[in-house]
């Protein structure tokens, strides 16, 4: 038995292979939009200040006890703010983000697993 190929099948094969190859190429194009991405991120702004968040609670008496548990664990900076009925416990500033995240490491390790940095820009 002979077989044909249809116009229609060479055609859709034409396009499912462009459709496949484009698509890979667009995915290494955006994977290295990423790392860029990374790399700017370590770039660190001097006018930026860091800071990791290692909770927020309603209770104001809570904060506190929380924040002299942190203070006894670690030698950073430990501060108290009141923003959007929460209160916040922080630790630092931190100028430079390696050591920021440097500090939200150990509070990970430590058991502190909801700790991120922020900054004043991102509580506005």
């Amino acid at each position: 038995m002979k077989k044909r190929f249809n116009l229609g099948n060479v055609l859709l094969l034409t396009i499912l292979s462009l459709f496949i190859f484009l698509g890979c190429s667009s995915t290494e194009k955006a994977s290295g939009d990423q790392e860029a991405g990374n790399k700017e991120e370590e770039v660190t702004r001097e006018d930026t200040t860091y800071y990791v968040q290692a909770g927020a609670f309603h209770n104001q008496d809570y904060a506190h006890v929380r924040a002299k548990e942190l203070s006894r664990k670690f030698a950073y900076q430990i501060e108290i703010t009141r923003e959007d009925n929460l209160y916040r416990i922080k630790l630092g500033p931190f100028k430079e983000k390696p050591k920021a995240r440097e500090c939200r490491r150990v509070l990970i390790k430590e058991g502190y697993e909801d700790a991120f940095i922020n900054t004043p820009s991102q509580q506005e």
